[in-house]
């Protein structure tokens, strides 16, 4: 096989390659707006003991049944952030990727794929992998497919293989997200594989008995939850909810450039790769790639989905390529192409270089910045400091993105309108309310009046704010360049606004430019 003949020093050479891209990969990164609530929740439930069975951080829905699919996710950001603050986090996220790219290297090598096309797609998935690699519960998601499709390539009828860790897999993987629905799915499709390749044995009937082990196993494994049978008609829920106003969750045709370019190359290089091959067998994997085309064409956030089968199904087909295109003419041999030897030498330099080189700059940025960072000029980092220095309290609307941020800066002292568990909490209205596009003034009287709003926390140029200082009884008593704090005059607020009046308020310092996470 190709992956054996070739000489030590190449496939060194290879793996010194993928480290130095997964190491630049891994230095530094923007906090995910979301990880504040995550981590929140799963410091809570470790101080308390207990997961909360109900919201203890909105004021527009309080009491509220929360069903937390992502529970254990939570507890292991929490683990890791009491254990090693923001750099706990960071090991974290660089332990799942690492363990992601080893299981789909696994795959590669395995079927005899070249050093220097495993090179070649590593460099390309650890590069596109890593930028879904945000510290959020989808990491082990795609850490978990990535283990399942592992397990699944080194099954044999006469070799049973891993196939015994997949309901362990899918039991953990039930807990950490619900993106579990995805990997049974998956596992479906292969075990009828397995089922078909069965029938063709002397010994049927007991490869039979096994195979419908596994898959019940598999699926009684999810009921391993704290909320038992409960856990899936949200998770049911869950998976068909539309969400357009979500960036990650738009079709392919509504992301950015780099975003559709990506996806272009992870289907058409693993398809021509396919149309020119024999194109026998492996229907299950063939299988699994278009479904992954499907969902990462209709959502932004299942690309990695299409990563780890585009590159099982490139895997598997280019050693065939490569073996037909041999025969078409014998007498070349690679060591008649010494322009390959020289490009495959050359992107491992180039490979190589680039990893060190991006390390290089994120060690130096992460000295000022930290390693996890978070831009000021995104989040109200000055003005909840001017919150939390004047002991400023009350019923916080500071919308959709900054829920969480403002709950794990604010709670207890704030209880917030809404955040990013949108689906799991907050009913239609709430959502509408922060998350439609096209808002009139009777909706943002519905905002205020229907639910006991106290402050407000928005961006410089919000209507809605500039609604409810003229027309909502609210008074601007703070301003910066990314956010402006609005307190409701009612006799609750009345000392407050009296200290604003009399210029008792004070104001921190100026906050520009990245600030280490939490900021």
């Amino acid at each position: 096989m190709a992956a054996r003949t070739e000489p030590r020093g190449l496939r060194c050479a290879g793996c010194v390659a993928i480290g130095a891209i997964l190491l630049g990969c891994l230095i530094r990164i923007p906090a995910d707006p979301d990880l504040w609530g995550h981590l929140q929740f799963g410091l809570t439930a470790f101080s308390e003991g207990r997961l909360a069975s109900t919201d203890p951080y909105s004021y527009t829905v309080p009491g509220a049944v929360w069903v937390n699919h992502e529970w254990l996710a939570e507890a292991a950001f929490a683990a890791a952030y009491r254990i090693g603050g923001a750099a706990g986090l960071m090991l974290l996220r660089a332990g799942l990727l690492s363990l992601a790219i080893s299981a789909i290297g696994r795959v590669l090598v395995r079927r005899a794929v070249p050093t220097i096309g495993v090179v070649a797609i590593a460099a390309f998935g650890v590069t596109v992998f890593s930028e879904f690699y945000r510290i959020r519960p989808q990491m082990f998601t795609y850490t978990c497919l990535a283990l399942l499709l592992w397990m699944c390539d080194s099954y044999r009828p006469d070799q049973r293989g891993r196939l015994w860790a997949v309901p362990l897999l899918i039991g953990v993987w039930a807990n950490f997200h619900g993106g579990f629905v995805a990997g049974l799915g998956i596992f479906g499709i292969y075990w009828l594989e397995f089922c078909a390749h069965a029938w063709r044995r002397p010994d049927r009937l007991r490869e039979f008995r096994f195979l419908a082990m596994i898959a019940c196993a598999a699926w009684l494994a999810t009921l391993v939850n704290p909320y038992g049978i409960e856990y899936w008609r949200f998770v049911l829920f869950a998976v068909t909810l539309p969400r357009p106003e979500i960036g990650e969750w738009q079709s392919m045709l509504q992301q950015n450039v780099v975003v559709v370019a990506c996806y272009a190359s992870a289907v058409l290089v693993p398809a021509w790769f396919w149309m020119r091959s024999t194109r026998r067998g492996h229907w299950a994997e063939t299988s699994a790639f278009v479904l992954s085309v499907y969902l990462a064409g209709r959502h932004g956030r299942h690309l990695p989905f299409l990563l780890v089968f585009g590159a099982a199904v490139l895997a598997r087909r280019l050693p065939e390529y490569l073996i037909l295109y041999h025969r078409k003419d014998p007498s070349r041999s690679r060591s008649d192409f010494p322009q390959a030897a020289l490009a495959a030498a050359l992107l491992l330099i180039a490979t190589t270089i680039s990893g060190v080189t991006r390390f290089i700059e994120g060690v130096q940025s992460a000295r000022r910045e930290g390693a996890l960072y978070v831009v000021a000029s995104d989040f109200p980092v000055q003005a909840v400091d001017f919150m939390i220095h004047n002991q400023i309290d009350g019923n916080l609307d500071c919308g959709f993105g900054w829920g969480q941020y403002g709950l794990f800066k604010l709670h207890p002292r704030c209880r917030v309108f809404c955040d990013g568990r949108y689906e799991t909490v907050y009913p239609d209205e709430v959502t509408r309310l922060v998350l439609g596009e096209q808002h009139t003034p009777a909706d943002w009287q519905v905002r205020i009046g229907r639910y006991p709003t106290e402050l407000i926390l928005a961006k410089v140029k919000d209507p809605f704010a500039d609604w409810a200082v003229a027309h909502g009884g609210f008074l601007e008593i703070y301003r910066d360049a990314t956010a402006r704090l609005l307190v409701r005059d009612i006799p609750r607020n009345a000392a407050l606004v009296k200290r604003w009046r009399s210029g008792l308020l004070t104001s921190p310092a100026p906050v520009t430019g990245p600030q280490p996470f939490p900021a």
